[in-house]
């Protein structure tokens, strides 16, 4: 383990997919990942958003990262707010308890400002290490459902960006996230691991 002087994020990188895919992810959550998974939750287009992956890297060793996908949010009002929403956020085993999370955290929210966005939204179960991390990091959480598929119940935690328009979106993102992130195709048929979600985070605790 080096120091965190070491510790760097890596935005998009590229010819790492034998270091950040599937074998990655499935070390950090401990449950089968597939191809047709990591395409779906990691790389799919939205809107003509291309989602981005953060990766936190000490020296060479990848350590920690998460996925960014973007989405539009209507508030009742009609205004339509571009967010993102954290998607695969985990922290290899040994890693755990240096402050990877934060550090990755950290970095979803200055990427989604650069990308305009007014908020970061999170799916995460009410019991989840994830969620409580960014509960400690000031974010506001509001009661949500899965819409029918796998039949959980998670909560939307939301982190901004930025002042502006901030509170009118958290007051309404439990009713238009279920709108917002749902895509027109159909997700993998198999059900996904059950500490992944829809749109949601991963261990780092």
């Amino acid at each position: 383990m080096s120091g965190d002087a070491e510790l760097r994020i890596v935005v998009n990188p590229e010819g790492m997919d034998a270091d950040i895919g599937v074998r990655f992810l499935a070390r950090c959550f401990g449950t089968q990942w597939t191809g047709t998974m990591y395409r779906w939750y990691l790389q799919r287009s939205f809107g003509g958003e291309t989602p981005d992956r953060l990766i936190l890297m000490d020296g060479e060793r990848v350590v920690a990262g998460c996925g960014l996908a973007y989405r539009l949010l209507r508030t009742p009002d009609g205004t339509v707010h571009p967010v993102s929403v954290v998607v695969a956020a985990g922290t290899v085993p040994g890693e755990r308890g240096r402050g990877c999370y934060a550090r990755v955290l950290q970095a979803a929210v200055d990427r989604s400002a650069l990308r305009g966005c007014t908020a970061v939204l999170g799916f995460v179960t009410a019991d989840n290490a994830t969620g409580r991390g960014l509960r400690r990091r000031g974010a506001t959480v509001i009661a949500s459902a899965l819409h029918r598929a796998w039949s959980v119940r998670y909560r939307t935690i939301a982190s901004s960006t930025s002042c502006s328009a901030v509170s009118t979106v958290l007051r309404y993102a439990s009713a238009a996230c279920a709108r917002c992130t749902l895509a027109s195709r159909t997700p993998p048929t198999s059900a996904p691991p059950s500490n992944i979600g829809s749109e949601t985070l991963g261990p780092n605790e």
